[in-house]
């Protein structure tokens, strides 16, 4: 006897449901290419490092605004740690691209008002000192110059945090042995222009909380990273809704380039 009011319901209201099936997105794998190798093996043997050991660095990756993924390949030379570093982004589509060498090992990245990627890096060579570069692609740096006469330390210095405030680019300068600490100052359009002239202040940006001025780092998003099995790989992972590709780059160079 419920059979044809049930039958009656579902006619009048056909939009309460749907035979609509779900596809989920494809899956797509993609390698580093090997010109990317080639350039990393080549910039290795100029070096001159004596270091058996090829372990391409990878722990730096993060998402940008578009959903690429940009990996900082930091590359094995002094000490056989990594004191340089090729940025290397990869979209949804599987497509590669690389910038030049930089030297430093990357500190952090934060994306900037001026649609720009700010990122600082560590010279760490017979003492610490910072490099600062700015990318609006991700993939080609220009290195800015930092102030003179720090006055932070000699030697062992870093540069802390950088953060925006009404076009006005704020850095924090530390010391890693007495502790000083230091704070400049310059416009924002000088930097992109013909160069900034940078000021000395007494306090760091954000000392005001009427006036914040935040420090937010660039993150992995929804970008993951897993070391593959004994073949020495890195899987680099994009679960998003609507996109799931696989990034592999070798973690062993010596497994994949002759020797």
């Amino acid at each position: 006897m419920l059979l044809i009011p049930l039958c009656v319901f579902f006619f009048q209201y056909p939009c309460c449901f749907s035979n609509e099936v779900k596809i989920e997105p494809e899956e797509r794998t993609t390698s580093m290419p090997g010109s990317f190798l080639l350039a990393i093996d080549q910039a290795i043997r100029n070096g001159n490092f004596s270091c058996d050991k090829k372990e391409l660095f990878s722990r730096h990756f993060f998402e940008l605004a578009d959903g690429r993924l940009l990996i900082l390949a930091g590359i094995p030379d002094y000490l056989c740690a990594s004191n340089s570093f090729m940025p290397v982004t990869v979209d949804d589509r599987g497509q590669w691209l690389a910038g030049p060498i930089l030297p430093g090992a990357p500190s952090w990245i934060v994306s900037g008002p001026d649609n720009a990627l700010w990122l600082a890096a560590q010279w760490q060579v017979e003492g610490t000192f910072p490099a600062l570069y700015r990318s609006t692609n991700g993939v080609d740096w220009k290195e800015i110059k930092l102030p003179e006469n720090r006055d932070v330390d000699c030697c062992f210095e870093r540069l802390e945090r950088i953060c925006f405030q009404q076009k006005v680019v704020h850095l924090e300068f530390t010391g890693a042995t007495g502790g000083k600490t230091a704070y400049w100052e310059t416009g924002l359009g000088g930097i992109a222009g013909s160069g900034p002239v940078w000021k000395r202040t007494a306090r760091a940006a954000d000392g005001d909380p009427q006036a914040p001025c935040p420090f937010d780092l660039l993150g992995p998003g929804s970008w993951s990273r897993k070391e593959a099995d004994r073949s020495g790989g890195i899987v680099f992972k994009k679960n998003a809704r609507q996109t799931k590709i696989s990034v592999l780059i070798p973690g062993d160079l010596t497994r994949c380039l002759p020797l």
